[in-house]
């Protein structure tokens, strides 16, 4: 074996270390020419305190949806205002408010947004003691200005008081905050009304009343005040024509319906708001190109690194709304009663908690594309074991192992690694405004995901009534009068296709007939069908399985052979004015019938049910696959460091 070296070779790789060494010398220099802001710690926690209130509201209010429509006397179509109009609010103040912090300083925005989403909020408990819907919507609406303004202007201002080097830790702080604030929000909603009552659901809004008042005071004391320049003004065409953008294509998201398409997309509410947002898109991109300070700087938005940032933004937002379907899919792996589910997603929060920082620690010192691709790996790694794992095999600990992985990549995606990029990749005087973008297409991925997942869980649903018909017992027949002259021959079993189409015989027929008593021997068993499709029954009696848990679904079941024994005894009564004893005697049979095949009842539900996550979790794989390839437009760690402090003399510069 030759030991000779590649003297060309040793030589490119010790230069190679040399200009990594340099690098790292200039960055660690610029970061001990930093000057942290006085009470930096009190500043940072002021900050962290508006990103942890922003991020809990939007859960908290859940659990509460249905109390707060009784409360009020209002239904759902109405009732669904409460959070739509927050939604539309929210998207529609985060790239102005974050411009408008570019130019007049984050300190004054970031205490006026607190104060609006603590006004909002007291707005928000007030419409109880009135009742007042319209006061309700009112404040949710200032309520989420307050929340568009608090979140971004925080999120940037935290990589901006800790030095370069320690950015990353202090952004995964962010994601810790933010994560599992999110995750814990609805039962923390949950633990409010079980504390003050369901009547006073008022204090779900009451609790963001006090630390609003603090964040407040003492952020007018110790925020620092940025020095800005007098001669930036805010694009007002800008903003009308992107906040009307922004509108149209949320609610036409708000109306879709991706179960069905075709169907949905001729919904005035689908095509108008689409419509808007096709015809608006160049004339906002022309106003911007003409405009002295744009609201959204295409010079920078416009490049391959942003780009790829902001579609990686929309990725996490996406990925992230998963979590929602998590309580139902762990009451249904777990066999928990409906409204248990929210305590297994506390390992969801635990996970992130852990990923978030650790995903800062890891960006300062890999950079953030390498912890970006970590976090998709775990998040694709995640899917499968939801799939194959959790779904396949149903059970506390494949549940509790893959959901924790889960939040474990969730935790590396929503934290430092995204903001990092952008505050590097943006001008420090747009830092805000690039931070608001950032924020506003995570809010619309945010907003996407519900009506793609909910889509793909519904076609599982719709298949749930016939995979529970088929677990249900056969029923001896015999002591139906009225069907056994149409019986099959003596001890057949009739076939499944035959007992759907089965109907009671007409009056004519029964007028012609000699009517006879079916022998015991030839007695037919049948599914439970009795001459009844599931998809001939009334709403309500489809809703006891549409609306059912693992839990209750022996009992629906058992509700829905009530229901076809009452119509089946109201048929023989008509037709031979009275109902023979052995029909009640066969109806009590059946019902233990169905009691002794709980297991097989309640284990086709769930499996059934699962079917539906799978779909949902393949599209959390195959998107978290496709954030592999976004990884190609993000810059490598070394561009990163040369953009924190670029030297020509490297040829690193940007």
């Amino acid at each position: 074996m030759s030991t000779e070296l590649n003297p060309a070779k040793t030589a490119g790789k010790a230069e190679a270390k040399e200009t990594t060494a340099a690098v790292k010398g200039k960055v660690e220099a610029a970061s001990t020419d930093f000057t942290a802001p006085k009470r930096w710690k009190l500043v940072l926690v002021l900050y962290l305190a508006g990103i942890g209130m922003g991020a809990l509201d939007m859960g908290i209010v859940n659990p509460a949806r249905t109390v707060i429509q009784n409360g009020l006397g209002v239904d759902d179509k109405v009732g669904v205002w409460v959070f739509t109009i927050y939604t539309l609010a929210y998207a529609a103040a985060i790239p102005v408010i974050g411009k408008i912090a570019d130019i007049i300083g984050r300190k004054p925005v970031y205490v006026l947004a607190i104060g609006l989403f603590g006004l909002g909020s007291l707005g928000c408990g007030l419409s109880q003691d009135f009742s007042s819907l319209g006061l309700l919507l009112a404040s949710r609406a200032i309520q989420a200005i307050g929340g568009g303004g608090m979140m971004p202007v925080a999120t940037a201002a935290v990589g901006t008081i800790v030095p370069p080097s320690k950015r990353g830790m202090a952004l995964g702080l962010v994601g810790m905050v933010y994560g599992v604030a999110s995750v814990f929000g609805g039962s923390a909603g949950s633990l409010v009304l079980d504390i003050a009552g369901q009547e006073n659901w008022q204090w779900i809004f009451y609790i963001n009343v006090p630390i609003a008042v603090i964040v407040v005071a003492l952020g007018i004391w110790a925020l620092p005040q940025e020095n800005q320049s007098s001669d930036r003004k805010l694009d007002l065409p800008g903003v009308f024509i992107l906040v009307i953008m922004i509108t149209a294509l949320l609610w036409a998201f708000q109306n879709l319906d991706f179960t069905n398409i075709s169907k949905s997309i001729q919904d005035r509410d689908v095509w108008v708001g689409l419509l808007f947002f096709v015809i608006l898109l160049p004339v906002f991109w022309v106003a911007e190109k003409r405009a002295r300070d744009p609201l959204i700087d295409f010079k920078y938005f416009g490049t391959i690194n942003v780009g790829c940032t902001l579609m990686f933004g929309a990725v996490s937002g996406i990925l992230m709304m998963t979590v929602m379907f998590i309580p139902q899919f762990a009451e249904n792996c777990l066999r928990l009663p409906s409204g248990a589910g929210g305590y297994p997603t506390i390992i969801i929060g635990v996970a992130s908690a852990i990923g978030a920082p650790l995903s800062g620690r890891l960006t300062d010192r890999f950079g953030p594309r390498a912890v970006l691709g970590v976090g998709v790996l775990i998040s694709a790694i995640a899917g499968f074991m939801l799939i194959y794992w959790a779904s396949a095999h149903p059970g506390i600990i494949s549940n509790s192992v893959s959901i924790f992985v889960m939040g474990l990549g969730l935790g590396f995606l929503m934290g430092a690694p995204l903001t990092y990029l952008i505050l590097h990749l943006i001008p420090e005087s747009d830092a805000n405004s690039g931070q608001g973008k950032l924020s506003l297409i995570r809010s619309l991925g945010t907003t996407l995901a519900p009506a793609i997942l909910v889509g793909l869980l519904a076609t599982a649903m719709g298949g749930l009534s016939g995979k529970v018909m088929d677990a249900m017992p056969p029923m001896e027949m015999s002591a139906m009068p009225a069907m056994t002259a149409e019986a099959p021959e003596a001890g057949g079993k009739m076939p499944a296709g035959q007992a759907e189409k089965q109907t009671m015989p007409s009056n004519a027929q029964t007028n012609t007939r000699e009517q006879k008593p079916a022998p015991k021997a030839t007695a037919p068993k049948t599914k439970a069908a009795m001459g009844f499709k599931m998809s001939d029954m009334p709403a309500s009696v489809q809703d006891k399985v549409k609306t059912a848990d693992v839990t209750n679904i022996v009992d629906r079941s058992k509700d829905i052979a009530n229901y076809m024994f009452d119509q089946q005894e109201a048929k023989i009564k008509a037709q031979m004015g009275t109902v023979p004893p052995t029909v009640e005697q066969m109806r009590a049979k059946y019902l233990q019938d169905i009691e002794s095949h709980r297991e097989q009842i309640e284990t086709a539900f769930q499996m059934g049910l699962n079917e539906g996550f799978s779909r949902l979790f393949w599209f959390y794989t195959i998107l978290s696959l496709a954030g592999v390839l976004l990884l190609a437009g993000l810059p490598s760690k070394r561009k990163i460091d040369a953009i924190i402090n670029p030297d020509p003399d490297l040829g690193l510069a940007r």
